[in-house]
C-alpha cells in the first residue's frame, strides 16, 4: 500500500499515475467492507447456532423461542438464551444490542430485561431458571465459558 504522508507531500504522483492511486485506495476500501460483512455473517452463524443449541438444551421449538409467546416455559428459556447472546456477543464481542434483538425479534430495552430477571433469577436460586442456565453452561466450550466468568462466579452452579 502507499504510505499516506507519500500522498500528503505529493511524491507518489510522481511515482504513480492518479488512475493507479485510485485504484488502490477504491481496492484498500472494498476489501475493508468485506471484511465487515465476512464478520457480520460469521457472527449471524454464530448467534443462529447458540439459538439451536439452547433450543436443544431446553427442550423448546426453536419457532417459539423465537415467538412473542409470553408462557413462562418459554419466557424463561428465551429469557437464558438473551443472557448468553448479550454476554457472548454484546459485551465480549460489542455486537450492538439492537442487532440480537434483529434476531430475537425483541427490543433492546426486553433484552436488558430478559438479562437482568436471569441474574435475579441465579441470585434467589430459582429453580427453574438455575436448572436451565446449568444445562447451558455445561454444555458450553471452555472457550465460550470464558464470557460468562466476568459476571457470575461459576464455582457456585
Amino acid at each position: 500500500m502507499i504510505n499516506e504522508t507519500l500522498l500528503i507531500t505529493g511524491l507518489a504522483l510522481a511515482v504513480y499515475p492518479i488512475a493507479s492511486i485510485m485504484k488502490l485506495i477504491v481496492n484498500e476500501k472494498n476489501q475493508g467492507l468485506k471484511k465487515k460483512v465476512m464478520a457480520s455473517e460469521k457472527i449471524d452463524d454464530m448467534i443462529d447456532e447458540m439459538i439451536d443449541n439452547i433450543s436443544n438444551i431446553c427442550g423448546v421449538n426453536k419457532e417459539l423461542l423465537l415467538s412473542p409467546s409470553r408462557k413462562r416455559e418459554i419466557a424463561i428459556p428465551r429469557q437464558i438464551l438473551t443472557y448468553f447472546l448479550i454476554y457472548k456477543f454484546n459485551i465480549g464481542m460489542y455486537v450492538p444490542l439492537y442487532k440480537i434483538g434483529l434476531v430475537l425479534n425483541r427490543h433492546h430495552a426486553t433484552l436488558i430485561y430478559s438479562k437482568k430477571s436471569v441474574e435475579m433469577g441465579l441470585e434467589v436460586n430459582d429453580k427453574l431458571i438455575l436448572g436451565l442456565f446449568n444445562n447451558v453452561y455445561n454444555s458450553l466450550s471452555h472457550k465460550d465459558k470464558q464470557y460468562y466468568n466476568v459476571k457470575h462466579n461459576t464455582n457456585q452452579l
